[in-house]
């Protein structure tokens, strides 16, 4: 979806819901972008396009809260034997409905593609289970070190219930919130939490069963010393609210109550009256939670901040690789304009033009300087036609060539290379072990260097890096999860793994060193792609054209690693598009990226604004 964001934005999503009973949910948002969301079960939604801006959540019919996220919460599930029904006989859910709060407007060409993904079986359980919330509509007066907004209600159904979790919700003047139930003359506590910290729904490790008779409240303590006007009740990033959320279960057999995912309102001001002081008193501090949750003033968004088709006056032309140098300086792989056109391979996969570029291919740059700086340039006269590049820890270049068929490792003295070893038969393709057909991207992990042979012969070589003799080989045409289709990008990430961009296949794989397939990564957003490259938290995807009819604009696609599935995209600002964005590099702080575009001639360069700390 593409959005542009006014602040305190609301945007609501349904989808038709299939039959099961849920156990947990997995978000996938971010407190720099997203403020808060809530997924309800409907028996209609709000609109019936399915998409639409606005606080509408439910329409005509039952409306029930399933799940509510904010502040960086982590995964949640529920506990073993207890599920939630949705889309059963007597659940009344048959629609899901997802109401995201965007605080601020997101910076850049940036789209959102917050979500949750809910886990279900179909196996009925023995429990049921369904939230209960309170909440209240108190306006908060100013410069008070105290204010105190209470809840309860008289719970009157006949089927005892038992609170196995709760979650508080306020913004940001909240302290403490705190949830009991009265039964008799006695309190129980249910639970209370810093609503600063993420906002989880937090385990409840004791028997609590609430029956007919008995009353649920809860409390929130606002602090509006600082402020000195009257903070109202709602929906906005600078008003507030007070909710105390209860997921509760009840024996299955029996009738639902009356409570599951409605709302209570009212305060029994005589109720309130006795309610326990240790439900207001503050929780000790909590750096890890504290240093986990922020929220950012400045806009979440990948800003465009240039795009270069030179650089100290020398043209880019093609950027076909990209790699980091151990100082931090940027090696661009390039080649001229134009150097790679239609009839540049005969049928054969045999090079037409058999003549080395003579200028350089290999630039260094500086982009710390406040003008960005070729510091070296190499390689005249030793390339035909380049593609991949990698500089090892040791300041070793690796390069592939797919004019030449061959992979190369190469030192670096001055302004100068000098090649310590050569794989590969030099103009001439083949699928034999010692032989190339036009290989793609180079990567090294430990001893051993490992080589996309992408065009023609779809697998993934390993060599010595030290010798550059042939080890082993892995990989064939195909779409099966050990197979590829066109492998045109590989990376060795922290764990020291591989992952290769398998770009007509659309998918990212990612396998161990000797060949065994990890997981792959594919979304419904793209269906080729040229490149990736993981940060400490995300991959990075550029995409290539479904076809060459295709007009619609490419955006760089983010998904988190621990997810691979999509969680936001970005592109080019000011009515600009990518060309041919072919290969991608994303800095070690995880805030710069680089694109090299194939198709306009040139380097983009892209600086991610505030990345989150997450549970």
């Amino acid at each position: 979806m593409l959005i542009f964001f006014q602040k305190d934005d609301y945007v609501g999503v349904s989808v038709p819901t299939p039959s099961g009973y849920v156990f947990g949910y997995e978000p996938l948002a971010s407190y720099d972008r997203v403020h808060h969301y809530m997924l309800y079960g409907c028996e209609k939604p709000y609109d019936e396009s399915g998409f639409w801006k606005g606080q509408g959540k439910c329409g005509e019919g039952k409306a029930y809260i399933l799940y509510v996220w904010a502040r960086n919460a982590p995964d949640y599930e529920l506990p073993e034997g207890v599920r939630m029904s949705i889309g059963n006989k007597g659940d009344d859910i048959k629609y899901l409905v997802l109401s995201i709060h965007y605080g601020m407007p997101l910076a850049g060409n940036t789209k959102d593609y917050t979500g949750v993904k809910i886990y279900m079986t179909t196996q009925p359980p023995p429990m049921l289970a369904a939230v209960y919330a309170l909440a209240s509509s108190d306006d908060l007066p100013p410069k008070l070190d105290r204010y105190y907004s209470n809840m309860s209600c008289v719970y009157n159904s006949s089927t005892p219930i038992h609170p196995f979790a709760f979650r508080p919700h306020t913004h940001v003047l909240g302290r403490i919130v705190s949830g009991y139930f009265l039964h008799g003359n006695e309190w129980t506590a249910i639970g209370k939490r810093n609503p600063l910290w993420p906002q989880i729904f937090e385990p409840i490790n004791r028997n609590l069963t609430i029956q007919k008779g008995d009353v649920i409240a809860a409390s929130c303590h606002f602090t509006t010393k600082e402020r000195t006007e009257k903070t109202y009740n709602g929906m906005g990033s600078g008003d507030e609210m007070c909710n105390y959320y209860i997921i509760f279960w009840w024996d299955a057999s029996l009738p639902k109550p009356e409570v599951a995912g409605q709302v209570c309102w009212d305060s029994n001001t005589d109720a309130m009256s006795k309610y326990p002081v240790d439900g207001w008193k503050p929780m000790p501090p909590n750096v890890e939670f504290d240093d986990l949750v922020h929220y950012n003033k400045e806009p979440f968004g990948v800003s465009q901040e240039a795009f270069y088709s030179e650089i100290d006056g020398f043209k880019l032309g093609q950027v076909v690789g990209l790699a980091f140098c151990p100082n931090g300086h940027l090696l661009i792989f390039r080649r001229p304009a134009n150097a790679m056109g239609p009839s540049a391979f005969d049928s054969n996969n045999v090079l037409t033009n058999k003549t080395t570029i003579s200028e350089a291919v290999i630039l260094e740059i500086n982009f710390n300087a406040h003008t960005p700086k070729i510091t070296k340039r190499l390689g005249e006269n030793k390339f035909y036609l380049p593609h991949g590049i990698y500089m090892d820890s040791e300041g070793y270049i690796y390069t592939t060539d797919i004019g030449s068929h061959t992979i190369a490792k190469w030192s670096v003295y001055g302004n100068s290379i000098s090649q310590v070893w050569e794989a590969g038969v030099e103009l001439q393709p083949g699928p034999g072990k010692d032989e190339f057909c036009k290989p793609t991207a180079v990567t090294r992990v430990k001893d051993s260097v490992f080589v996309t042979d992408g065009y023609c012969n779809n697998r993934v070589v390993e060599l010595d890096a030290s010798t550059g003799q042939w080890k082993s080989s892995f990989g064939s045409l195909g779409d099966s999860h050990d197979q590829f289709n066109l492998p045109h990008d590989i990376i060795s990430t922290a764990k020291g793994n591989l992952q290769v961009a398998d770009r007509n296949n659309g998918r990212v794989h990612e396998i161990r060193i000797d060949g065994q397939h990890l997981a792959v990564l594919e979304a419904d957003q793209y269906k080729k792609i040229y490149s990736m490259d993981p940060s400490s938290k995300h991959i990075f995807v550029a995409p290539d054209k479904t076809d060459q009819y295709d007009e619609n604009p490419l955006f760089i696609f983010v998904a988190r690693t621990s997810q691979a599935l999509t969680e936001y995209a970005f592109g080019p600002e000011h009515k600009k598009k990518f060309g041919i964005p072919h290969v991608i590099r994303v800095s070690k702080d995880d805030e710069d990226v680089y694109i090299g575009d194939v198709g306009l001639e040139g380097l983009w360069k892209f600086k991610v604004r505030f990345f989150e700390k997450k549970v």
